[in-house]
Parts: C-alpha cells; structure tokens; sequence
C-alpha cells in the first residue's frame, strides 16, 4: 500500500536519503541535508525512495551485529552442531542444514574464499549485500562443490584491484556492495555418523582471506567502521532529535534513555592497554572521582569479544550500590578484577574473572535525572584501571613485586 501522509513526506524523504548516503555506498560521505529537503516529490516518489531503502537499514543491522559476534570482519565461523530443544535463539530451527557464515568487509581489498569439496548431497554458497538481493553463485544442484575451488569475491569498489585473474583462484563474484554476508549451508547427513564427522572436518577447512595475504603478503589496513559518538544526543523526544542522530539510534540502538536519565562510559587503562584475564587490576577513584549518579553507578565487567558476563559461581557481575560495594573512609573506592579474592578486599569490591586469555571491558551505569558534565561520554576520565604487578597479594590487597612468586591462579600468567 502506497504512503500518503503528507504531513510525514518530508522526513521519509530525509530518512530514505541519509539512509542511502550513509549505507549505499557502504558508509559513504554525507551531503547537504538542506538542498535534500528542498526537493518536492509526489507521494509515488517518496513510497519508492522507501521501499528502496529500508532494506539497506534492516540488512545492515543484522550484518553488523553478526559480525561483532562472530568475532569481526573477514572471519569465518563453522556450526557444526546439531541444535536440540535446548535451542532458543530462532524460531523453528532445523538440522537438515548447517551453516558455514564469514561477514566480508570488500572496501580496501577482494577476499578469496577457500572453499573445499564436501561429501553431501546438498552445499550452497549464498552471498547477500546491504540491498537484500540474493545470490547462489554455487551449489551443488549445478554440480559444485565436488573439487576444491577458490573464489575471489569483490565489488565494483573494491580497492588494490583491477580485475585481473588470480592464479589458483578459479572463480570471481562481483558483490553489489561492499559489505556482504557469505553462507555456505551444508546438508551434515546427521543418519550416517562416520559421513556426518567427515562433513564437521570439512566445514572447518572454510577460510576467508585478504588476496594480499593470499598472495604471500599481509592483509592491508582496512578503514576503520567508524560512527560519531552521539550518546549525548540520542533517545530524545520528537523536535529535540536531529535526523542524523535519529536514523543512527534506529540501526544500532534501538531502546535507550537520554543522557539525563543515564549514561554508561566505559572504563579505560592507565596505559591504554586492553584488560586481559591474564592479568589482574584495580580500579582506584577517590570521593570526588565517583561517576556522578544522582540514584545509582555500578562497574560491570563483560567478556570483551560477546559482551556476556564472566562465569562466576557467585554471581557477582558488578560492584555498585545495587550489587554491593564498600566505600573507604575517605569516601573513595578501590576495585579489583582478580582471579582470587586479594587478602583484606571486601567481597562486594572484588570482581572475580577466570584465568585465560580473555580481553574484558568495564562499564560504568551513572543512573540519575542529572544533568552529566560535557566530558562524561563514552570514556570516563576518572575510570581507568592499572594492572597489578606479578607477585603475591600483600595483607594490604595490592600486589608486592617478587620474581620468585609462583603461578597460582591467583597471579597471572
């Protein structure tokens, strides 16, 4: 049915031309809004500029959040599980086929797909961009899938490439954007156990990889996936939002409350290192240092790569006034990330992590009507944590430097 408000046809317009702007050309460069909006369309027009654009905003949500989960860009990830009851994460899942899926970032170079031959009766390649076209360019209804072959994937933007042949890669795909899904599904033949480990093993020998590295070089620098920081200016009501600001919310958002109501800044290092499991550290703030939450703060600490919490049989997760915390005398903190609670730290300021290599991150809650100071963003100032050095805890709770300290899996590795 045809859109006829035309009251709104002035931001669809908008919404379906930033979109376009920001997504078509994959992130592309940002025109004048004001000669955009000076443009008079029919209500036709405004329902097509709609109808060809909304699927660059789904598409791109779900290919972002999948390739933060499966780890990034240009990263292959192989299901070989049979899913069970157990199984909630979409509706009517199946196990007549498995799922080979690497998310493709194609800006600065091809990517060569190392795909082998399979011992099934059913193998698709499925390759979709932001523009939810789909294409199969192999299976095995065509006869594929019976020899190993490479595949060099690209797009008409693609750069360090001029359409020549690679040697060893015997087919090319054009992609119609730069950022594209590629998944394989696989028939695991689940009846015939020796056949279905067989198909597991050769799903795991999928690969993804630059054509400069294939070429014997390293991958090149991609462009950083960058986005403003525009927490500040989010989830406000109708006429105190900008479109810019209201279209970025919509695609990575979606649900949130404005800076009056909470802010979550994230805490740093002291040396601008990423905290790892390996290591354990403290989180010092004085009384003036406190996240300045007018209800509540907490510190929570996540497993960097997924954003779930640290296994813990005690379930402590975050310190704060909420899950517990105790305050020094002068009115200030002191948190530590250990794998074993540090001699003379309270329970409530201890948050306990799992000895592996594991980056983590930390994240403050300030919850309040308050109005947060210009510098609380993304980053809190204050929020940093140091690193304890190798040794053993002292009666104090901080680390005594000691060569001689042994690996328990209270000190780091």
């Amino acid at each position: 049915m045809m859109l006829s408000c035309n009251t709104g046809r002035t931001a669809i317009l908008a919404l379906a031309a930033t979109t376009a702007l920001y997504l078509l050309a994959g992130c592309g460069r940002p025109a004048p809004v004001a000669e955009q909006a000076a443009v008079g369309l029919s209500d036709q027009q405004v329902d097509e500029l709609v109808r060809h654009s909304y699927q660059y905003v789904a598409m791109y949500n779900v290919n972002n959040k999948f390739a933060l989960k499966q780890g990034g860009w240009n990263h292959v990830v192989a299901d070989t599980a049979l899913k069970d009851h157990t199984m909630t994460d979409i509706a009517r899942p199946d196990n007549d086929t498995l799922y080979v899926a690497a998310l493709l970032d194609l800006r600065t170079e091809p990517v060569v797909l190392d795909l082998p031959a399979f011992d099934s009766d059913y193998v698709s390649l499925m390759i979709t961009g932001y523009d939810h076209y789909v294409n199969i360019p192999m299976s095995t209804r065509v006869g594929d899938f019976r020899k190993p072959e490479r595949m060099l994937v690209f797009s008409a933007r693609t750069g360090h490439y001029d359409g020549q042949s690679i040697e060893g890669v015997s087919r090319r795909f054009e992609a119609t954007g730069d950022f594209v899904s590629a998944v394989l599904r696989v028939m695991p033949h689940a009846n015939d156990p020796a056949r279905f480990e067989r198909i597991r093993e050769q799903m795991k020998r999928v690969a993804a990889v630059p054509l400069a590295q294939y070429l014997g070089g390293t991958p090149l620098p991609a462009d950083p996936v960058t986005s403003r920081d525009l927490s500040m200016k989010m989830f406000l009501t109708k006429g105190n939002i900008d479109l810019d600001t209201l279209l970025n919310q919509s695609v990575l958002g979606p649900i949130g409350m404005p800076a009056m109501e909470a802010v979550y800044p994230s805490f740093g290092t002291a040396d601008g290192s990423v905290m790892n499991a390996m290591h354990d550290y403290v989180i010092r703030m004085s009384a003036d240092e406190l996240p300045p939450a007018g209800a509540f703060w907490s510190a929570t600490l996540y497993d960097l790569k997924n954003g779930f919490f640290i296994p813990d049989e005690r379930k402590k997760y975050s310190v704060g006034k909420n899950a517990g915390m105790k305050l020094g005398a002068n009115g200030g903190i002191e948190i530590y990330i250990a794998a074993e609670q540090p001699p003379g730290v309270p329970e409530e300021n201890w948050l306990p992590i799992v000895r592996r290599d594991e980056d983590l991150g930390v994240i403050s809650a300030c919850v309040a009507s308050f109005r947060p100071p210009a510098s609380a963003g993304r980053r809190c100032p204050a929020c940093r944590a140091s690193r304890c050095r190798a040794g053993r805890w002292s009666r104090s709770g901080r680390r005594s430097a000691s060569s001689s300290a042994g690996r328990g899996s209270g000190d780091p590795s």
